[in-house]
């Protein structure tokens, strides 16, 4: 009697008579196709491919359960020899790229409408910061040839950019501000109105930051008002979009928080010998950036640990216990700081 088999490996189904291969049906050779039908087998379902081979087929042994629930199969064990892909002109790094393809679409699963828009208005208010810092890098950088002394007169490069938009030349700026306008090289009728385009461009652009810093808040303080209030919601948004999501980042440990955002950092560490980094997205807190640099390692852990707290109160509890975590992270900097103080008084004394 013909002993028949069935078995199903991530690239293909195949079928045994007396442990020979006697038929096949290839997954397309496609990263997202093959990682589509591994996700399948592992919600249970049968796929194409196998009720094709098991049509018509009958005492066919399968050790997969998965199989049983689906066809007429007996339960048993399945030939000891497996198909390589080689064996079938595939490329056997097809299946780390369909394993990343599947772990991509997880994520997106897992992130809630509200997460998937956080993430893209976080990604695109980055971006917009990108612009614009490079316009007024150009602006700075091409204005101060002519005029100095009045692009040092002003701090923020938004402000710069509306003046230079608003007046016709360096000395109306100047009247505007009420300075000298200082030494500086001929400013042409015809590169001024290049200049006030480009300020122009600035402007506009700061503009239209606004309502999307103003959705990115919002939502941040909607979908984790514990983290928003103890790190600010921007640096909430931010966190929540390097973890893929608020439920990931409430999976994550204080060391993994304290490092979001500092991906390449820890890459180069790692690869090129270069320093460790002490912390990521949160370094933009006042209380970490402000503080002396040798305590700031120190602070960024112990942020990173209400951050963990945090964020598992909003993915899980909804429990308001921002002012207690606030607290304690502030007594936690006080003490660091106590504690810096005095080692910097005894490195003085030596």
């Amino acid at each position: 009697m013909v002993s028949r088999a069935l078995a199903t490996q991530w690239f293909g189904v195949f079928l045994y008579e007396d442990d020979d291969l006697v038929d096949r049906e290839l997954f397309p050779a496609r990263a997202e196709a093959i990682a589509r039908r591994l996700e399948a087998v592992a919600t249970g379902q049968l796929l194409d491919e196998e009720r094709q081979m098991l049509d018509g087929v009958e005492d066919v042994r399968v050790a997969d359960e998965r199989l049983l629930t689906h066809a007429a199969t007996m339960e048993g064990p399945v030939p000891r020899a497996r198909q390589r892909p080689a064996d079938h002109d595939l490329d056997p790094a097809l299946r780390q790229e369909a394993a990343i393809d599947r772990a991509e679409a997880a994520i997106e699963a897992q992130l809630s409408a509200e997460g998937r828009h956080l993430v893209q208005a976080v990604a695109y208010l980055d971006e917009t910061h990108e612009i614009e810092n490079r316009m007024i890098e150009r602006l700075t950088s091409w204005f101060r040839l002519h005029a100095p002394a009045l692009v040092d007169e002003v701090d923020d490069g938004v402000e710069l950019a509306r003046l230079v938009a608003r007046h016709d030349d360096r000395e109306a700026i100047a009247r505007a501000l009420d300075v000298d306008p200082g030494m500086g090289s001929a400013l042409d009728p015809n590169e001024m109105r290049a200049l006030e385009g480009l300020a122009a461009s600035i402007v506009q652009q700061a503009q239209a930051r606004e309502p999307l810093e103003r959705f990115v808040t919002e939502l941040a303080r909607e979908m984790a008002p514990n983290i928003a209030q103890l790190t600010t919601p921007a640096i909430a948004a931010r966190l929540i979009q390097h973890a893929g999501g608020l439920e990931e980042l409430a999976k994550q440990p204080a060391s993994t928080i304290q490092m979001l955002g500092a991906e390449r950092a820890v890459f180069q560490h790692l690869t090129e010998d270069a320093p460790p980094p002490k912390h990521g997205v949160i370094f933009r807190h006042p209380m970490i950036h402000e503080a002396h640099p040798d305590d700031r390692g120190s602070i960024a852990r112990a942020m990173a640990a209400k951050v963990a707290i945090a964020a598992r109160a909003d993915a899980l509890t909804g429990n308001d216990i921002a002012g207690e975590l606030e607290a304690d992270l502030q007594a936690r900097v006080d003490e660091i700081q106590r504690v810096g103080r005095r080692r910097a008084m005894r490195g003085s004394d030596r």
